[in-house]
């Protein structure tokens, strides 16, 4: 309730840039996770982000491989 009266009188402008701000700080705001597995079967996640295509175990970050550095990209399907 606090940051909500800190911000009264705030302009729309200011509350837009200050929603947008918290947002970009927030690490899976925007994410969708997608159920995968590793070459050994375990169970990961993997995320397409704008940095690249991250992976995660457990919702933790463990890897992310940037764009710059993908040449290319492959699945089996199921």
């Amino acid at each position: 309730m606090d940051f909500h009266k800190n911000h009264i009188g705030m302009s729309p402008t200011d509350a837009d840039f200050a929603l947008l701000d918290t947002a970009r700080k927030v690490e899976f705001y925007g994410v969708r996770l997608h159920p995968a597995r590793d070459m050994e079967g375990l169970p990961m996640s993997l995320a397409v982000t704008h940095l690249g295509l991250s992976v995660f175990q457990n919702l933790t970050k463990i890897n992310t491989f940037s764009w710059a550095k993908i040449r290319k990209l492959s699945f089996r399907r199921k």
